[in-house]
């Protein structure tokens, strides 16, 4: 673990010679924590952008202010396509018409559009918290837009300090660090809110005023409390 957090410390310094900032995809989970702390080590300035499924959760709200009183880093933060979208085909909602419009991005277009109205820096710098342990579609991701196989230019602007960390990994490099580990639905290795129906059963639960608050613009979410209650679907 030492000489991989030393490598990945060097990797980050040696960026950050030629680089000023560095904006961080943050997604209030532990690996964009350990990603923040990293990057706020070897960068002189850090900056932050997040996607929100429902803004002004608690649930996340807890680490932007992390980011804010740790790091000095006040996130920026933006509705994410999976918000967007729920409104436009009403996923536990009307459909509705402010949304009908909408047109789902890809990841290129996220991050790019994301970088320049965060930064008005359109070449800047995007770290991630992705790892290529996360699974094999993470791997097939970094497979992807690697240059040698043909991948678009704009992903050398896109850096993934953690790529070669495990979950452990991070979870140990937090705790070294004194950072708070989010705390995940039951039988999931990511940390978030979603519309998947662990993750909803997970903040009704544990954060029963983000679920009331969810509620209020997806107002049939409670649909999957009574999918556990009565047919034991967890």
């Amino acid at each position: 673990m030492a000489n991989k957090l030393q490598e990945t410390l060097r990797s980050l310094s040696e960026l950050a010679e030629k680089h000023e900032e560095i904006t961080v995809a943050f997604s209030a989970g532990k690996d964009s924590l350990a990603v923040m702390e990293l990057c706020s080590r070897t960068f002189k300035k850090v900056s932050a952008f997040y996607f929100f499924v429902v803004p002004d959760l608690e649930v996340t709200n807890r680490y932007m202010r992390l980011a804010r009183d740790r790091w000095n880093i006040k996130v920026a933060e933006y509705p994410s396509d999976g918000f967007c979208m729920a409104l436009k085909t009403g996923l536990y909602c009307n459909p509705s018409e402010a949304f009908a419009n909408y047109e789902e991005r890809n990841l290129k277009t996220v991050y790019a559009q994301s970088l320049y109205v965060t930064t008005g820096n359109i070449t800047g710098l995007v770290a991630t918290g992705m790892k290529a342990a996360d699974g094999l579609k993470r791997r097939q991701f970094f497979a992807n837009i690697d240059p040698a196989n043909g991948g678009d230019p704009f992903w050398s602007q896109v850096h993934h300090p953690l790529k070669r960390w495990n979950k452990q990994e991070v979870l140990d490099f937090l705790k070294d660090c004194d950072i708070p580990i989010p705390p995940t639905a039951k039988g999931t290795i990511t940390t978030g809110v979603g519309f998947a129906h662990d993750e909803l059963c997970f903040l009704h639960d544990q954060y029963p005023d983000d679920f009331d608050k969810m509620e209020k613009l997806f107002p049939y979410i409670r649909s999957t409390i009574y999918r556990r209650k009565y047919h034991g679907v967890e």
